[in-house]
């Protein structure tokens, strides 16, 4: 072997690892086979006492992994999310956002690429009263009869024709066709950037042929309403559009909320806070960023007193309590800081 080819053998065997050291993970390919394609049909278990219900969650399967969610499971808050399934216009929409406009409740609309081409205005006005708008795909297919390539086409082509058409990048939420989905689904919309939402309420509304009646929506969410609820309702019923009014006012008389899922249905950010003891000097106490996860997202502090009493700004001696919340960005989710304790001192006299 000559000292030329002997040179570059070695630089070879140096340099290649080298390289490869430098090459980010990310851009290797997933290889999706490694995930089961079993299908799986969500369905819900009500329980009574408007407790929180339980869902169909397949043995083995962890859903926040995937970044799946059918309620908010963790809050302890008078709070529901309204969320409709747009798979076509039935003339109802309108009257839907006119009603949940009167009642200043926000929520959800999954829309297909053909609900969005064909009912322009309507989509825009979901935008503009400050709702959600997410992916039901292009033409409502069920995902684990799809390879990776078609999945990944249904969904982009939904969020392409609703930024076409209104101008908005779609929120990063997906509710799967017919609810149902499997490990490589969700692995698939997860790769997007979408959060899988399925429901924690739900029933048989969408026959626009077979409609249940007004009676039969307003007593079902009477019976059944819980904190972190997740209804599923069809904005081509008839009878959600002639309850939604009495629905509303109902939870609105139990001291409920209407939330959305930015709340808790995204990546959970970090922030973390401190705020030092300080002599006394007129100026507001300030607290200081440690980490924030969620850059570019608003912060807002809330300082209380030693009695508990939510108060502008601390400046005067005393002890104080803070904390922070930065708002939902299309990453992270609304994250809360660490509650710090600090005291501000009076000056000493002489």
């Amino acid at each position: 072997m000559n000292k030329k080819v002997k040179l570059f053998t070695r630089l070879v065997f140096i340099v290649l690892p080298c390289i490869l050291a430098v090459i980010p993970v990310s851009a290797a390919k997933t290889d999706y086979s490694k995930y089961s394609n079993t299908k799986h049909e969500w369905y819900i278990v009500r329980k009574a006492g408007h407790e929180k219900a339980g869902g169909g969650i397949p043995a083995g399967m962890d859903l926040p992994k995937y970044r799946a969610y059918f309620q908010n499971t963790e809050t302890k808050e008078k709070v529901i999310y309204l969320s409709f399934d747009c798979g076509y216009e039935n003339g109802y929409t309108k009257k839907i956002l006119k009603t949940l406009k009167k009642h200043n409740a926000k929520a959800i609309f999954f829309v297909t690429k053909p609900f969005i081409e064909s009912c322009p205005s309507i989509v825009k006005k979901m935008k503009e009263q400050g709702h959600l708008v997410g992916n039901h795909t292009s033409t409502h297919p069920s995902l684990p009869g799809r390879s990776v390539e078609e999945i990944q086409k249904e969904i982009t082509d939904c969020a392409k024709a609703y930024k076409k058409v209104t101008g908005f990048e779609m929120d990063p939420f997906i509710r799967p066709p017919m609810g149902e989905f499997s490990k490589r689904s969700l692995k698939v919309t997860k790769d997007l950037g979408y959060s899988t939402i399925l429901w924690s309420m739900a029933y048989y509304d969408y026959d626009v042929n077979n409609q249940p009646g007004k009676d039969y929506v307003v007593k079902h969410f009477k019976d059944n309403y819980h904190k972190g609820a997740l209804p599923l309702i069809h904005n081509t019923s008839r009878s959600n559009c002639e309850a939604l009014d009495d629905v509303l006012t109902y939870l609105e008389k139990k001291k409920y909320r209407f939330g959305t899922l930015d709340e808790f249905a995204l990546e959970k950010g970090t922030l973390k806070i401190k705020c030092p003891d300080k002599e006394y000097d007129g100026w507001p106490a300030e607290a200081i960023i440690i980490k924030n996860t969620n850059k570019g997202a608003k912060i807002t502090y809330t300082f209380k007193d030693s009695n508990g009493n939510i108060i502008e700004d601390a400046t005067e001696p005393g002890t104080y309590t803070v904390t922070a919340t930065a708002e939902a960005t299309r990453k992270y989710c609304i994250t809360a800081s660490n509650e710090v304790t600090f005291k501000i001192r009076g000056i000493k006299k002489d």
